[in-house]
């Protein structure tokens, strides 16, 4: 499987909002930690008993998650994945597919409603682009690599945008709306510090 340019796209988050907290020299009460999971399309490698590939960083990190003796508690994940996606539908007739608008759906898991709360109050401040649907979790039917951490007991909010050029070889149809991903980066650091004050 060749991955693209929205598939792989999770770690350009992440480092966009790691130099983001560098430079503007921001504190958290909080404990942060930014996991770099690979092997999305390798579960059976990644994975541990056909779960997802976070659930091996969950199994070989329990010191950070597991609240158990001195280790870390996990308060709240935060899953990114396929962000700054333009929409395009299928045309069977002509075998392609055709530009719809500049943001696909993206779907948002949250665990419950205080999380839901926070996520609220920050999209009310930052105003996103496009159409977020939110979704209710559950431990079968969960897609993505927040999934083993609400398995796991974590609270969760999952970022995840499933469009049809998600799974295609790399072209110009999923290279990512950067104006788009920049608005969601933006959602996503506010949903960070909101968190850090309200949990």
């Amino acid at each position: 499987m060749v991955n693209n340019a929205i598939e792989d796209n999770g770690p350009i988050a992440l480092l966009t909002m790691l130099k983001y907290i560098k430079d503007q020299k921001m504190n958290f009460r909080h404990t942060l930690i930014f996991c770099f999971v690979s092997g999305h399309f390798q579960i059976s490698q990644a994975g541990i008993h056909g779960g997802q590939a976070t659930s091996r960083w969950l199994k070989d990190s329990r010191q950070y998650w597991d609240g158990h003796s001195t280790h870390g508690k996990a308060v709240l994940g935060i899953t990114v994945e396929h962000l700054g996606v333009d929409s395009y539908t299928d045309n069977p007739r002509q075998n392609r597919l055709i530009y719809q608008n500049m943001s696909d759906s993206m779907y948002v898991y949250v665990s419950n409603r205080r999380n839901l709360s926070i996520l609220n109050e920050a999209m009310k401040v930052t105003q996103p682009l496009g159409n977020y649907y939110m979704l209710k979790c559950l431990k079968t039917a969960y897609f993505g690599e927040g999934q083993p951490l609400f398995q796991n007991g974590i609270p969760t909010i999952s970022f995840i945008c499933m469009p049809l050029t998600l799974c295609q070889l790399a072209s110009f149809r999923n290279e990512p709306n950067i104006r788009l991903m920049f608005n969601q980066i933006n959602l996503i650091m506010q949903l960070l510090t909101l968190s850090d004050r309200r949990l």
